[in-house]
């Protein structure tokens, strides 16, 4: 039963990594303005890819 768990949470962590990194959410994002001197479409998606990196591996590590 554990691994049933441990499989669907990887799939609903997939399918929310590529809900975020994908049109809906880039779209929003895709504006002109600038912070810190860096479009905020490439902070999103960095720090978007930087969490997402993040999750898994908290994830792996209570696996543990």
């Amino acid at each position: 039963m554990k691994n049933i768990r441990e499989k669907d949470l990887w799939l609903i962590l997939f399918v929310i990594g590529v809900m975020v990194l994908n049109y809906p959410f880039i779209t929003i994002f895709n504006k002109d303005t600038m912070f810190f001197g860096f479009p905020v479409f490439f902070i999103y998606l960095f720090l978007g890819w930087i969490f997402s990196i993040f999750v898994i591996y908290l994830y792996v590590k209570t696996l543990d």
